[in-house]
C-alpha cells in the first residue's frame, strides 16, 4: 500500500470515529432533552396539585364571664390557589383523640376552614365569612395533617404525606377510616 492509500485509510478511519462519537452525543443530547420534556410534562401534570394543601389551626376565645378561661376552637384549612376547584377531598387528621376523616366533594379556589366540632366536621367557610381568622398550629402536637387526597380538574388523583410531599395515586388510608393518636 502506497502513501496515498496510507492516507485514505487514516482520514476514513478518523471519519468512522467522528461519526460514531457524533452519533453518541446526538444519543445522549436525545436523552438529556428526553429527561428534560418528562421533568417538564410532569411539572405541567402537577402544576394544580402543587396549589393545594393543608394544616390545622386554633382560635383562642376568652369567655366572658370567665376572665382565665380559654375557649379553643379547632379547625382545618385547606389552602387551594389555583383557579379551579379539586373534588373528591379526604384529610386525615392525627391528634390523641379521636378524630374523623374530613371527606369534602370540593375544595374551591381560595383558603376554606373546616371547624371541628363534637366528633364531625362543619361545612366548609371562607376567611372572610369568620369572626376571627383562624391562626396555624405551628408546633402541631395536638393535632396534625397526615393525608390530604384530591382528584384534580384532569381527573388525576394525588396526596399530601405528614411531611407534605405531593404524590400521584390515592392515600394509603384513603376512604371512611377515622384517625386516632400516636
Amino acid at each position: 500500500m502506497d502513501a496515498l492509500g496510507w492516507t485514505t485509510l487514516a482520514i476514513s478511519l478518523l471519519a468512522l470515529v467522528a461519526a460514531g462519537w457524533s452519533a453518541f452525543e446526538s444519543w445522549r443530547l436525545g436523552r438529556v432533552e428526553g429527561q428534560r420534556d418528562q421533568r417538564q410534562e410532569d411539572r405541567e401534570r402537577q402544576e394544580q396539585a402543587r396549589q393545594v394543601a393543608a394544616w390545622m389551626c386554633v382560635v383562642a376565645e376568652r369567655e366572658h364571664n370567665l376572665a382565665a378561661t380559654v375557649r379553643r376552637r379547632w379547625f382545618l384549612a385547606i389552602e387551594n390557589s389555583s383557579q379551579v376547584p379539586v373534588y373528591d377531598g379526604h384529610a386525615m387528621i392525627t391528634s390523641k383523640y379521636p378524630v374523623p376523616a374530613l371527606e369534602a366533594a370540593m375544595f374551591p379556589p381560595g383558603r376554606t376552614y373546616f371547624e371541628l366540632g363534637k366528633n364531625e366536621w362543619g361545612y366548609g367557610v371562607q376567611s372572610d365569612e369568620l369572626a376571627i381568622v383562624p391562626r396555624p398550629l405551628t408546633n402541631a402536637e395536638r393535632f396534625r395533617v397526615t393525608s390530604l387526597a384530591f382528584t384534580d380538574a384532569a381527573g388525576t388523583r394525588w396526596t399530601r404525606d405528614e411531611q407534605g410531599r405531593l404524590a400521584e395515586g390515592p392515600a394509603a388510608a384513603d376512604k371512611g377510616a377515622t384517625s386516632t393518636g400516636t
